[in-house]
């Protein structure tokens, strides 16, 4: 696959041969992981893909199925790298909420693996970066400014409220 660099309102991104764009969000310590990827639907893109993540997470709130099936919510805390991090996130059209999940992957202090779907919190720990792609929805000329937030690359908002 051959990959081309685009600059786009100070931050990279990284298209592919098909055209279509990568995107990296910096996420700062302490800054609520899932908070920032849904945010990115609130800003004007309609799907959004998580691809990966490199960085290490202090709390994470999650469910895991029991043997017998049930989901049961669990929450970690202490300072874990991220092994993987992935999903998929979408807004009902109808009523304007995020419908995905995030998976995530990390390591304990002990060498023992975590994994399960985001159900709550996901704190970063250190600097995070997230690799998102933008799907479908939204203009074309939609990009990530050097904030981490959507952008029109001719300098406007991407249509989100002014806050």
């Amino acid at each position: 696959m051959i990959y081309y660099f685009a600059r786009c309102r100070g931050a990279f991104s990284r298209m592919d041969s098909y055209g279509r764009p990568t995107r990296f969000i910096n996420i700062d310590i302490g800054e609520n992981i899932l908070a920032r990827i849904i945010s990115l639907l609130q800003q004007g893109a309609r799907a959004i893909s998580i691809l990966a993540a490199v960085g290490s997470v202090s709390i994470v709130t999650f469910k895991r199925e029991t043997p017998g099936g049930s989901p049961v919510t669990h929450t970690f805390q202490g300072i874990s790298p991220i092994l993987a991090l992935y999903g998929f996130y979408t807004l009902n059209v109808a009523s304007d909420v995020p419908i995905g999940c995030l998976h995530f992957s990390i390591s304990d202090p002990d060498g023992y693996t975590l994994a399960g779907a985001v159900s709550g919190v996901l704190i970063a720990a250190t600097h995070v970066r997230v690799i998102v792609r933008i799907l479908v929805g939204g203009p074309a000329n939609l990009c990530l400014d050097g904030a981490g937030n959507l952008a029109n690359k001719m300098g406007h908002n991407s249509g989100a409220p002014a806050a």
